[in-house]
This record gives C-alpha cells, structure tokens and sequence, in this order.
C-alpha cells in the first residue's frame, strides 16, 4: 500500500478538508523537466522554479510527467507524496 504524504493546503485542494487555512494552491500541473541535478523544476506550463539545496537529494529523483501541486513555496509531488521548498524564477 503506497502512503502518500501531503500538506494540509493540499489536501484542501483535493478535496478532502472543507475548512482549512487560506493557502494559495494550484494543482493540474506536471513536471516536464528537471533540470541540473534537480536544482531547477520546469513545470508544462513554463513557470520554473529554484528548488531549496536541501531539497535537491529529492527533486533530483522526480521524474518528467508527475503530477504536482503548487502551494505557495512549495511543490508537493502527488506521484510520490514528497514536498520540495521552492522559488519561482520564471
């Protein structure tokens, strides 16, 4: 059984919550690459976002084509259930 792991925003997101804390999320999106050793996401709708360098050892790992939520400064990948802290550079 696969355990996925999300933040409450997310979850607001999907659904599950009727009552959660204003967040600014916005799912739909898809990683189409991951660039620099998972230092750099570039998501389908050409937004690219700078991943924390703690985070890297996790975002270095997600593939091309997973789905991911976008919530204020983080990507959360709903593939794997794992959270990266992020920048938005473009």
């Amino acid at each position: 059984m696969k355990i996925r792991l999300v933040p409450l925003c997310a979850v607001a997101v999907m659904g599950a919550i009727a009552t959660t804390p204003a967040c600014a999320c916005d799912d739909g999106h898809w990683i189409q690459e991951v660039l620099a050793d998972g230092q750099i996401l570039k998501l389908e709708d050409g937004s690219m976002w700078k991943v924390d360098p703690t985070d890297t050892p996790t975002s270095s790992l997600w593939l091309a084509v997973s789905d991911v939520i976008v919530c204020d400064d983080e990507i959360v990948n709903v593939d794997d259930g794992e959270k990266v802290q992020v920048t938005r550079i473009r």
